[in-house]
């Protein structure tokens, strides 16, 4: 309906120099009486704005694609499951070790190659690193959440996946 309320303010507020040709606007529904046009059924016109509103739709940022839970485990530490618990900016992540344990908020950088994130640690299994930003890199492809990060106080962005002394992380979505 707001999609035909749109197409016939455009026509009323234009002064067309030659008589207004067929529109997407003006349908002939069945059962009308041949050259009589009529507008759209409100289901058709609702199906029009909603075609539009999706393609007009941004893509996601990468916090509201990192809102959940996230399974997975540490790339060549020890072979036990870790998860992430991610609502808004707070940040959980639990590994197999019942000792290795951060909880935090995120502050992402989506602008940088690779996407970088600072973790401010507010909880953990090492009393020493509360307080503390620990610096990743983080990339988001075909469902899995790749991060690469340096122990918490290196002031450092690890330079790659797979960085000397960076822990890296595979996680999926659950």
């Amino acid at each position: 309906m707001v999609f035909a309320g749109l197409v016939a303010l455009a026509s009323a507020c234009s002064t067309p120099s030659q008589p207004p040709a067929a529109s997407a606007a003006i349908s002939v529904q069945p059962g009308a009486t041949a050259g009589v046009a009529s507008a759209p059924s409100p289901a058709a016109s609702a199906t029009a704005a909603s075609a539009v509103a999706a393609k007009a739709a941004p893509p996601k940022s990468d916090l509201e694609s990192l809102q959940g839970s996230w399974k997975g485990q540490e790339v060549g530490g020890d072979e036990g499951t870790a998860t992430l618990a991610i609502s808004g900016r707070d940040i959980e992540y639990r590994g197999s070790n019942p000792n290795d344990w951060y909880k935090g908020t995120l502050i992402l950088r989506e602008d940088t190659n690779p996407k970088q994130c600072t973790f401010v640690v507010t909880g953990c299994g090492v009393p020493d690193y509360i307080g503390k930003n620990c610096m990743t890199i983080y990339q988001i492809a075909n469902g899995t959440l790749t991060i690469a990060g340096n122990e918490p106080g290196n002031p450092d962005v690890p330079s790659a996946f797979g960085a000397p002394n960076a822990r890296l992380f595979k996680f999926k979505k659950q």
